[in-house]
């Protein structure tokens, strides 16, 4: 699975500059960008231009993965300061080690997670064997193997990227769809193969998701089942007081062949209304 964010192409527009006031409230509060940028000179919102992370098929069980980080003036020596700050708050350190051309930054907790600089406009951090093997590729080491090799992942990709500032595109594992043709309940979704998703930002949003499934009666019964949850998310009590009805009208369900694709659209005024309600119950959760 690789996720991708445009930051520059978000901040340009009116609903990303309100997503990303909702990402400072998720994040702990501007207090704390604050500090950051304080003790860094790094803003993560005004400064960081894009991030890529990819994740393996087993992520979910050995935790591994990777990413690209590029942004403005990203200044090694205090950031390192920085985060070995955060992290001596839990008991923790960060140590410097030699791989090739580069310096690993890892820290001494377990489960580990390295990064190094690749310049002072780019940032790489991974977990585990990921971090040694983004490092080897930042330095062409012969043999080193990497995604550029998966056409399908690659095309999937381009795909995703060009549909907006926010995208992700996954080859679904096969032990997944195991998993899911073992349920009946879940016989049409054990067929998807390949799943992408954008969300272009403008005055308002929009966003699609795209389910690749291996025949087209599964996506059609995939469809009816994703009509079928969204009927009663309509008629939910809870969905209902949060003021959640409008939005899920906003959404629509079809089967195009051997795919099923999902659509959202907002209006600027939904689109503010919305940030606004999520900004209201990150607050409640905090």
């Amino acid at each position: 699975m690789v996720v991708g964010v445009d930051l520059a192409r978000i901040r340009d527009t009116p609903a990303g500059n309100q997503l990303l006031e909702l990402a400072v409230d998720v994040a702990g509060g501007k207090a704390r960008i604050d500090d950051l940028t304080s003790r860094t000179g790094l803003h993560p919102l005004r400064q960081i231009r894009s991030a890529v992370l990819a994740f393996p098929e087993d992520a979910d069980r050995d935790g591994l993965f990777g990413a690209v980080i590029r942004g403005e003036g990203f200044d090694a020596r205090r950031l390192i300061a920085y985060a070995r700050d955060q992290v001596k708050k839990d008991g923790y350190d960060i140590e410097p080690s030699p791989r090739g051309e580069r310096t690993l930054w890892t820290e001494t907790r377990e489960g580990i997670t390295s990064g190094f600089f690749l310049d002072y406009q780019t940032f790489v951090i991974g977990s585990d064997v990921w971090a040694d093997k983004l490092a080897d590729l930042a330095d062409r080491v012969p043999g080193v193997s990497n995604a550029e090799t998966d056409a399908d992942l690659v095309g999937l990709c381009r795909k995703a990227e060009a549909s907006g500032a926010l995208w992700a595109a996954a080859v679904v594992p096969a032990a997944t769809r195991r998993r899911l043709r073992a349920n009946p309940e879940f016989h049409a979704a054990a067929s998807v193969t390949r799943l992408r998703a954008g969300v272009a930002l403008g005055a308002g949003l929009d966003a699609t998701v795209v389910a690749e499934l291996s025949n087209a009666p599964d996506a059609v019964a995939l469809a009816g089942r994703v009509t079928a949850s969204l009927r009663e998310a309509r008629r939910n009590p809870r969905i209902l007081m949060m003021g959640l009805g409008p939005y899920l009208d906003a959404v629509s369900v079809k089967a195009a062949g051997p795919s099923v694709i999902v659509a959202v659209k907002l209006t600027a005024s939904q689109a503010g209304d919305l940030a606004g309600r999520l900004r209201g119950r990150a607050a409640a959760i905090r």
